[in-house]
C-alpha cells in the first residue's frame, strides 16, 4: 500500500505538493527529521506540513513518520513512493474530464509557442509565464 493515494494527493495545494515531493526525495531521512527540518527544506512553514499531514490522513507529522517508517521497514517494498500514486493518476486522469480539458489547453499554448525547452535539476520549481516573451540577452 502506498503511504499517499491519489485523492489525497489530488486534494492538495501547491505548498502541500512542495512538502509532497521534498519527502519522496529525501524518504531515508523524513523518519529522522523534524517538522522544521521538513518545512525548511520543502521551503514551507510548519502549518503547512501540518496540513499535508492531515490531508495524508494523518492526525500529525508524529503519526506521518511513523507510516514513512513502516513503509521503509517493509521487505515487498518495490520502487518508490513516487511510482504508485503517479500510475494511479495516471489512470484515474483520463476519466476526468476537466483534466483533458486542461491538457488540451496546455496542448494549444505548447503548439503556440512554437519552441518550448525544459530543463531541471530534480527540484521542483515553477516554470515562467509561457506568455510572457523570453528576455534577450544584455535587455532589462
Amino acid at each position: 500500500m502506498p503511504v499517499f493515494s491519489y485523492e489525497q494527493l489530488r486534494k492538495m495545494n501547491l505548498g502541500e505538493f512542495r512538502v509532497y515531493n521534498f519527502m519522496v526525495s529525501h524518504l531515508e531521512m523524513v523518519p529522522e527529521m523534524n517538522i522544521r527540518q521538513i518545512a525548511g527544506g520543502a521551503g514551507v512553514s510548519a502549518t503547512t506540513v501540518l496540513r499535508f499531514c492531515e490531508k495524508a490522513g494523518c492526525s500529525g507529522y508524529t503519526e506521518l513518520k511513523y507510516r514513512v517508517r513502516q513503509e521503509l521497514d517493509r521487505s515487498d517494498r518495490k520502487g518508490s513512493f513516487d511510482a504508485d500514486p503517479a500510475i494511479q493518476y495516471m489512470k484515474n486522469a483520463e476519466k476526468d474530464e476537466g483534466f483533458a480539458e486542461k491538457m488540451a489547453q496546455a496542448a494549444k499554448i505548447c503548439e503556440a509557442a512554437g519552441q518550448i525547452i525544459l530543463s531541471g535539476n530534480r527540484e521542483r520549481q515553477s516554470l515562467p509565464s509561457l506568455s510572457s516573451p523570453p528576455r534577450e540577452a544584455g535587455r532589462n
